[in-house]
């Protein structure tokens, strides 16, 4: 079972064509999201112009937020996933634009770690820096 990245998500409601063919061959119930890549993505929607494709956008986000609901693959970040963030917090964790990972990045991860799920994501320098992660990259 899988976890997307909050840019995985925001990938799949911009048709991103490597996550269009990745999701194509993976069982919706195994696509799983974290409410914090939701809330992210839903962010970014609401800064894009109306004339960008906001309401296009929007449309997409609630309709995979309501799939991910009747599946029960809308992953909440909870104690447990609050107990890996804690152990994950003080790593120097960078992304291959040496930029530090972020909280709600951070976040997104232990949930990953804490449901035992795989992270789609795009292949990262931190990804070897946590033992316990275990990532997909659909963009090769």
């Amino acid at each position: 079972m899988f976890l997307l990245s909050t840019q995985a998500l925001m990938d799949i409601i911009c048709e991103n064509p490597d996550m269009t063919a990745w999701i194509r061959l993976v069982p919706a119930q195994d696509i799983h999201a974290s409410v914090v890549s939701v809330a992210h993505v839903q962010a970014e929607i609401l800064s894009t112009p109306i004339e960008e494709g906001r309401e296009v956008l929007d449309l997409a986000l609630r309709t995979f937020v309501s799939f991910a609901r009747r599946n029960s693959t809308l992953e909440l970040f909870d104690e447990g996933a609050g107990a890996v963030f804690s152990r994950i917090a003080h790593l120097d964790l960078r992304t291959d634009d040496d930029e530090e990972l972020g909280d709600m990045s951070r976040m997104v991860v232990a949930t990953a770690i804490d449901r035992n799920l795989v992270l789609i994501e795009g292949a990262q320098s931190y990804h070897r820096q946590i033992d316990s992660l275990r990532v997909e990259d659909p963009y090769r």
